[in-house]
Formats: C-alpha cells, structure tokens, sequence
C-alpha cells in the first residue's frame, strides 16, 4: 500500500495532513512527469543520433561522390582545354620561293651539314619571334627547280655549291619532320604555283598563327598577297626577307619583315659572276653578266684603258714575274692572266664601276702591264653580256665590258646548232659600221666551247 494511504488510513485527516499530503501527491506527479519527460528525451536523443549517424553517412558518401566529381570535372576540364588547344593557332608555316630566295652559297657548299644549319638558323629566328611558347609548331615548306640551280651554280664557277646541292636538300629535309626542300622542276613557275597553293590552304586553317612568306623579292606574288590581305588575313602574314632590298610592290603592303642575317643570298646570283669570271673552270655556255652603276674611274683604270700594245704580242712571253713590291702580286708566267691563283677581279681592273664586293674572292693586287690589261680586256669582250642574251638592252651600251656581238657575227657555223653562248637575238647581226675582219680574233674553240687558253690575239688585216 502507498505510504500516503497508510498515514490517511491510520491517523485522522488533519488540515496539515491534508496538506502534507496534497504536496505529497504533487510531488510524485512532478517525479512521475520528469521521469517521462527523460524518457522521452532520451527517446529524442536516440532518434537524433540515429539521424545524424544516418546524416554522416550521407555526408561521407556526397563527400566521396563530390571527390570523384571534381576529378571528373578536372579531367573534362583538360579535354576541353586539348580542344580548344588544336583549335586555337599555334602554328607557323613558312613558305620559301627557293629559285629566288636563294640559301647561302656557302651552306649549300656544305652539304647535309649546311642543310642542318640552314634548318636551325631558321627554326631558332622564328622562335626567337614568338618568345614563351615551347609547343609552338613551325612547319617549313621550299621550292625550287634543282637541276636549274645547280646549272646556275655552275655558270657562275660555285661547282662545290652545284655538286653538293642535293645534300643540302637532304639535310634541310632530315633537320625535322615538318621540313620541307622540294624539287619543282622545270615547269614554267612551278615554285610559284605550289607557294600560291600553299599560302591560300595555310591561311585559311584556324590552326595557322603565321605565314612567313619567302617571296618577297618578287613582284609577281603582290597579286596573292594582296588578295589575301583583303580577305581579312593580313594579322597572320609577316615577310621573310632573302635581298637586301624588298620588290617595291611587296614592300607596300607594309607587311612585318624577319631577317635572318646570312641564311639566304642577299642579292640576285648573277652578281657572282661579275668579280673575276676569267677561271679557267668556265662552263661551256657561261654567260657574263652586265654590271651596276659606276662611278668615275679612277686615274690608274683610265691611263690603263687609254695605253696601247702591239696586240702580236703574246701576254705570257713575259720571261720574269711581275715585281713583288708592296701592295702587288707576282704573275706566274706559265698560266694565262684569267687562270692566275688566285684570278683577277676583272670588275677591279677593266670596269669604271670598280668592284664593290666586300670582301672580293678574286685579286686586286696585280700589277698588270697595258698590254695585259688589252689582254684581260678582249678576253672579256669573248664573253656574252647577260643583258644581250636574254634580249634585253644592256645599260652600258659600248661601255659594257662584256660582248654585245659575236666576233663571228653571221657567219658563225656554231650559232646555227645552238653551241654558240652569244644567244641573243641581235648577237649575231652584223653591225653597220664593223666588219668581220675588224674584229680581234680568238680561237673558236676557245670561244664557243668556254675553255680558257691564251687568247691569239691578232689584228687581221682589211
């Protein structure tokens, strides 16, 4: 029985028992609600931990599925970035137009050796043009007609040059994979037509950064590039400059110029042939050129051109050598004067222009008597000017060291096989006012074969 009905049943109910008894009764009421309350609580509590041990579970497992999420979105994020990388130019094509923008003789004369080198001085210019980017691309593409080069090469007495040109393709080729030296041919502006076709397809893929054009000593490519500049191309061209000096017209599109300083020749090829061409190494059908602009010569050029010698007189009976004194060079007497080692400057000695290769490969330390002078002179005169030979009118006119005429004029039996090298049109018309027998005479072999002997010089009679 509660203790609280013992004391109501044994004692009689007083006000304080009752009392007492009523905060008894509350009292248990307020334990009894407190125990429920705990019971409760820890009920909630249980609930509580139950979720947030489900609630850590879940977080644990988002954490992980967040985890494997991000490394996917890294992972397309570097997709994307490959993407956009193959779309966004980095590339860099060069285009070289090798029947004009010439590599440097001295390169080509190295063979595969200078091939490598050619390629590196290239490829490290244009690197040098775009600093900060190690992937850049560069794509190399050279056209030239071989054969024809290496007869250049030859004509004008470059024979290491011309025998070695096909390593030096072959090395250019193997510097890298994306180095191209290709031989066109003969086709009439083959180089041309595959650079044209080139430069369209490059500029037009989104890869390309920059065409470096090698062409520009040419007029004939201001058409394509104007072309191109007009369809909105003109941020992706950029010149790469052979000759000293630009076409005019390509220099008007003011377009950024590279200069890679002796890696190409800086001028047209027949230059060479002008210092000096008397070797006895002359091809058969050697042509001389015209040569530039001259100054007034100088008091020793015009008492020499002025002095006379009995022309019967062969140069090399001189029995003793030049003298030595400072400043000259001794003659061998046994070689003709055009096959002294080393030649003569013939530019130096015969033309009013003088010589303006610095420096010259030939001699300007000979002493040379007039009548040897007369002998350089009409040596020079037996060998076709370049401008007459390609139908054009000579510069110089009368003046020009070379010759205009063949000493045989119509009458040469070698013009009409075509083995005479006077191969223009009018050098073989007789002139009004000379005759056949006014003319010097050489031996015809010597003269139309390109060997060099001493020449007979005679004056016939009328």
């Amino acid at each position: 029985m509660p203790l609280l009905d013992s004391i109501s049943n044994d004692t009689a109910p007083t006000p304080a028992h009752e009392r007492l008894v009523s905060l008894y009764r509350g009292m248990g009421d307020e334990i009894r609600e407190i125990v429920e309350n705990e019971r409760k609580s820890q009920a909630t509590l249980h609930d509580v931990e139950r979720e947030l041990s489900i609630s850590k579970r879940a977080f644990t497992s988002i954490e992980l599925e967040n985890a494997a999420l991000k490394r996917e979105k890294e992972e397309l994020e570097r997709i994307r970035d490959d993407l956009l990388n193959q779309l966004k130019p980095c590339r860099i094509a060069v285009l070289i137009d090798g029947d004009g923008a010439i590599f440097n003789i001295d390169l080509i004369a190295e063979g595969q050796a200078g091939g490598h080198r050619a390629a590196s001085m290239l490829s490290e210019s244009i690197k040098q043009q775009f600093p900060g980017r190690p992937h850049l691309e560069i794509s190399v593409y050279a056209f030239l007609n071989k054969q024809g080069l290496a007869q250049t090469f030859g004509r004008i007495s470059k024979y290491e040059a011309k025998n070695r040109l096909g390593e030096f393709m072959t090395g250019f080729n193997q510097a890298s994979e994306r180095f191209i030296i290709a031989d066109v041919g003969y086709a009439k502006e083959g180089a041309d037509a595959k650079i044209k076709g080139f430069l369209d397809a490059e500029l037009r893929l989104p890869q390309t950064e920059r065409i470096i054009f090698g062409g520009c000593h040419d007029n004939g490519y201001v058409t394509a590039l104007r072309s191109q500049i007009t369809s909105g191309y003109k941020q992706k061209l950029m010149l790469l400059q052979s000759y000293n000096e630009i076409a005019s017209g390509i220099r008007d599109l003011d377009l950024p110029v590279l200069l890679i300083p002796g890696l190409f020749m800086a001028g047209n090829l027949d230059a060479l042939q002008t210092p000096g061409s008397f070797t006895s190494e002359l091809p058969s059908g050697g042509v001389a050129p015209a040569f530039i602009a001259p100054p007034p010569p100088t008091p020793r050029q015009r008492g020499a051109s002025r002095a006379r010698s009995d022309m019967s007189e062969p140069v090399t009976e001189r029995s003793s050598p030049t003298s030595t004194t400072p400043g000259t060079r001794s003659i061998d007497p046994t070689l003709p004067l055009w096959s002294q080692k080393p030649p003569p400057c013939v530019l130096y000695y015969l033309s009013p222009t003088g010589c303006k290769h610095s420096p010259c490969q030939f001699d300007h330390l000979y002493d040379f008597t007039p009548a040897q002078l007369d002998a350089l002179r009409k040596k020079a005169k037996s060998l076709p000017c370049t401008a007459m030979t390609k139908n054009n009118k000579c510069p110089w006119g009368d003046t020009c060291i070379y010759g205009h005429k063949c000493m045989y004029l119509d009458k040469c039996k070698y013009a009409k096989n075509g083995k005479c090298k006077f191969k223009g049109a009018t050098m073989h018309t007789p002139h009004p006012q000379v005759s056949l027998s006014q003319s010097v005479q050489f031996r015809a072999t010597d003269h139309f074969m390109g060997t060099n002997p001493l020449p007979q010089a005679t004056t016939s009679e009328a």
